[in-house]
């Protein structure tokens, strides 16, 4: 029988027999593969512990079906999504699921799990109930603009649709980062839980300044620049939100995405 490893939980190497006789004192119990690691499941293990009756679960990392097969929530392994039964990979073939019908990205275990789980993350992050129209809000941009990367990296899914080669080399990304926390090809004791903790860590990190920034910063600027521009004709007859002009510039994302719907032209640069 395969050894399994428990993270979270004191790192203690236990045998299956042991796990099993363990049920009653865990209600709920995170699967995920062991060995090497990528940045989604270390964010999606990240994200479940922030869910209310994940709080105090252990992460239990093994590649043994028996054993996968008695946890309660399993991430990036089994070939299954399903998510009554809380499995939640995306390795399986015939597998084409996005975080919505607008979407085009596949996603990862990390996108799946924050499809399910992202509005109680963003809660729980943020300590605090917010209201529906804010929490979706918050909720569709932090995928647009940190969990759907993960997605893309992790299934292959190039940036650009063009067949030129890149002119410089990337490699500062969240994933990029994550990779680097793996032992090294000829570490003669590697431990893979502990550097699994630390992916954990940062990358949990990285969602929460995300989700922090777009709920305090990124959101209440959005209020003001569409107020602007839903009142620019009370300011100008030719409805020209100039008020606001300093703030269009260093905002440029904000100001597109709205001039959209406001028929509002891009800034003079």
């Amino acid at each position: 029988m395969g050894r399994v490893s428990f993270v979270l939980g004191g790192l203690v190497k236990l045998r299956r027999q042991h796990l099993l006789t363990t049920r009653t004192c865990v209600s709920m119990r995170i699967g995920t593969h062991d060995g090497a690691f990528h940045c989604d499941e270390a964010l999606a293990c990240y994200m479940l512990k922030k869910v209310d009756k994940f709080k105090s679960s252990p992460i239990v990392r093994t590649r043994d079906k028996a054993t996968l097969n008695e946890l309660e929530c399993v991430v990036d392994v089994g070939g299954v999504y399903d998510p009554q039964t809380l499995r939640f990979d995306h390795h399986q073939r015939g597998f084409f699921e996005t975080f919505n019908t607008v979407k085009k990205t596949k996603l990862s275990s990390a996108g799946l799990v924050y499809k399910h789980f992202g509005r109680q993350v963003i809660e729980s992050v943020l300590d605090q109930k917010i209201a529906d129209q804010d929490l979706e809000t918050v909720y569709n941009k932090v995928y647009s603009s940190f969990i759907e990367e993960v997605d893309g990296v992790d299934n292959g899914i190039q940036q650009y649709d063009t067949e030129a080669p890149p002119k410089y080399e990337a490699n500062s990304s969240l994933s990029a980062r994550v990779g680097r926390l793996n032992p090294a090809w000829d570490d003669q004791n590697p431990d893979y839980d502990g550097c699994f903790e630390k992916a954990m860590e940062l990358t949990g990190s990285e969602l929460e300044d995300t989700i922090k920034s777009v709920y305090h910063s990124w959101l209440p600027g959005k209020s003001i620049l569409l107020d602007a521009v839903e009142g620019r004709f009370k300011v100008r007859r030719a409805g020209a939100p100039s008020t606001v002009k300093n703030y269009f510039l260093s905002s440029l994302g904000r100001t597109f995405t709205l001039s959209k719907k406001s028929s509002v032209s891009k800034p003079n640069m």
